[in-house]
């Protein structure tokens, strides 16, 4: 699947931020530009100290960026979240079930929408899977495996939005298919003028109209 970003930034008092999310991609930097972000952690070793493991618990995706070479990956970290990670593989060709597969990579960690998400940037030209991590209670929680595509099916951006305010309160967005219709699952984002998160919900249609409940 590609990943396609729509933004309208001229809506009084929202912005408007459109973008698919496919939960089984991710990003990654080539290994030769490494610089100091170390590789640290094996996973499973992360596992091992660990009593409780949450697999698939952690919400996490990935877009691609404006920038050929660099992708992005998104977490959702819930309130009592902490200690981030962000692990990779070294290519998409081995086993992304085996944990032994991925290590931490020292990125830092970016709030979006006050920290309503979290972000991780990453450069590379080679397609990776990718895995966050965070302990809540005690817990170690990972998401699924993301698989990075920044290369193969980049993200497609566009900001040829069309808004409807018919309904006061509650507008009315709509944009024109992009890319294949297999292709397509829409992420839509409204925050206030203080970027504050409103709304966060997806669509497979080219339409969202945003409530005020």
């Amino acid at each position: 699947m590609r990943s396609i970003l729509i933004s309208n930034k001229n809506v009084c008092p929202y912005l408007f931020i459109s973008f698919i999310i496919i939960t089984a991609f991710s990003c990654k930097t080539d290994d030769t530009d490494l610089g100091t972000l170390e590789r640290s952690v094996v996973l499973e070793t992360l596992l091992s100290e660990y009593t409780t493991v949450a697999r698939d618990s952690v919400i996490a995706c990935a877009s691609g960026s404006m920038n050929m070479n660099e992708a992005i990956v998104y977490a959702y970290p819930r309130s009592d979240a902490e200690d981030m990670r962000y692990f990779e593989t070294d290519s998409i060709l081995v086993d992304e079930k085996n944990f032994e597969n991925y290590r931490q990579i020292n990125l830092e960690k970016e709030d979006i929408f006050n920290g309503y998400l979290n972000k991780f940037i990453r450069e590379t030209i080679i397609e990776k899977w990718v895995i966050i991590s965070f302990v809540e209670n005690g817990i170690l929680n990972l998401s699924s495996p993301i698989r990075l595509k920044h290369q193969t099916q980049n993200t497609i951006f566009t900001d040829d939005v069309s808004i409807n305010q018919s309904d006061l309160g509650m507008p009315l967005f709509s944009w024109d298919s992009i890319g294949l219709p297999e292709d397509k699952i829409y992420f839509q984002v409204l925050s206030d003028t203080d970027n504050d998160l409103l709304s966060g919900t997806y669509t497979f249609d080219t339409e969202f109209k945003f409530y005020d409940l």
